[in-house]
């Protein structure tokens, strides 16, 4: 897979959290999930850094890998504040969360610490 399929993925998953929390819920599909609302901000932010993350090392060559991880966990989690305030500035139907933010915290956190489990030496 090349970088430019790469940066596609991340960017498609991106939007589709954008739109996810800018729209009305209740426009959402509806899925059967016992998942809460925390454990889901969890797994997209998870999945978002791990996403950012390949596109950067790729990119890099794994050369700057705690630099690339560092920038990507700290956009990651920049973008999660943004959604938020986006979401009490714009919409009439969502609201800021700080709880929110602390578990788009928590999924940074964990693709961070995979990442870095993982990493080659």
């Amino acid at each position: 897979m090349g970088d430019k399929s790469l940066l596609f993925i991340a960017l498609i998953y991106t939007t589709i959290i954008s739109i996810g929390s800018l729209v009305n819920p209740a426009t959402l599909p509806k899925i059967d999930s016992n998942l809460s609302d925390k454990t889901i901000h969890i797994i997209g932010y998870f999945i978002l850094t791990i996403l950012w993350a390949f596109y950067g090392f790729f990119k890099l060559r794994d050369a700057y890998f705690k630099k690339v991880l560092i920038s990507v966990c700290l956009l990651s989690f920049l973008y999660g504040m943004i959604i938020e305030v986006l979401q009490s500035e714009l919409t009439k139907n969502r609201q800021a969360d700080i709880y929110d933010i602390l578990a788009n915290g928590v999924g940074i956190f964990l693709a961070a610490l995979l990442l870095m489990l993982t990493q080659k030496k």
